[in-house]
């Protein structure tokens, strides 16, 4: 097991961590530009993880660890839930939008187009 290793599996865990509660921040505030940059580091990081573990000789039995990993797995799941919650109410809104649409594009031909000034003009001589 090399110690530097895990020295660095540690701190990689901890920026994973700061990037998810960072991720949670980002969501609530609907910053939707954060989070697709969080999203873009992760990946990397998590493969990063990987194989530091397995030079560490770290594995999700190490208590530790495993405790970290069950606060993580709590959190970016409550992130994915509340992420599911807003796209949800995005389509619902986007089908009262095109509902509202069809209702005013429906009124528009019972009351014809609004004339402009030129056309007017052109009426009334």
């Amino acid at each position: 097991m090399s110690k530097t290793m895990e020295q660095r599996f540690w701190r990689g865990l901890a920026a994973y961590e700061r990037l998810t509660d960072d991720e949670s921040v980002a969501i609530r505030a609907r910053d939707f530009d954060a989070v697709e940059d969080i999203h873009s580091r992760k990946p990397a990081l998590l493969d990063e993880l990987c194989v530091l573990a397995a030079g560490a000789g770290l594995s999700r039995r190490t208590p530790a660890l495993s405790c970290r990993i069950e606060r993580l797995t709590t959190t970016e799941t409550a992130n994915a839930e509340a992420v599911a919650t807003m796209l949800g109410a995005a389509r619902r809104e986007r089908q009262n939008l095109e509902l509202a649409r069809q209702r005013l594009r429906s009124l528009s031909t019972l009351y014809g187009p609004e004339p402009t000034r030129q056309q007017s003009f052109c009426v009334h001589g």
